[in-house]
């Protein structure tokens, strides 16, 4: 006996059918929505890597700092990550943290050196914002620790040389090494 002849087919209710209805609708509204216009157009809430709107979106005087680097690398373009924010509970201060690996440079040797790209760090206590850290790091990360903001930074020559955590002390970033880690 063959297979086929093995199988039983049920007649096919109303709802069976409704329910096919339903689902090819839907697969043809899913065709039409994907290869629409605004789709291809990245509508979907995608965008392109590089874009300015980044670096636009800073406050005034974080901006100004960063378009300063426009002579050297020419209009200014950044990934998603390329400002990463801290407002810690209960902390009256804001922190951005910049992180220069997702800057778009036409020359990588004015933001980046053998130890790392530049990371810079401001704080605003309400009133504007203000350089508090600047350094050529492979990563830096903004964190809070034991309820104290910190910065943990480390480098790409070696980790134990460069590798640290320098606690914010209401007006810069401080190395305490007993508490590192």
């Amino acid at each position: 006996m063959s297979l086929i002849g093995s199988l039983h087919f049920a007649p096919v209710s109303g709802i069976d059918c409704a329910i096919r209805s339903i689902a090819s609708s839907f697969a043809l509204l899913t065709i039409a929505y994907v290869s629409s216009p605004a789709v291809a157009r990245g509508g979907l809430g995608s965008e392109g890597p590089w874009a300015s709107h980044h670096i636009e979106g800073l406050p005034p005087e974080i901006r100004r700092d960063v378009l300063k680097r426009e002579p050297r690398c020419g209009s200014p373009r950044a990934q998603h990550y390329f400002s990463r924010s801290l407002s810690p509970n209960g902390s009256s201060y804001r922190f951005i943290a910049l992180h220069f690996e997702e800057f778009g440079c036409d020359h990588r040797s004015a933001i980046c050196t053998a130890s790392g790209c530049l990371h810079q760090v401001y704080a605003s206590a309400g009133t504007g914002y203000r350089l508090v850290f600047s350094g050529y790091v492979r990563e830096l990360e903004l964190k809070v620790i034991d309820g104290e903001v910190a910065i943990e930074t480390s480098c790409s020559y070696s980790a134990e040389a460069c590798f640290g955590v320098q606690r914010w002390n209401g007006s810069s970033f401080v190395r305490r090494t007993n508490l590192d880690r």
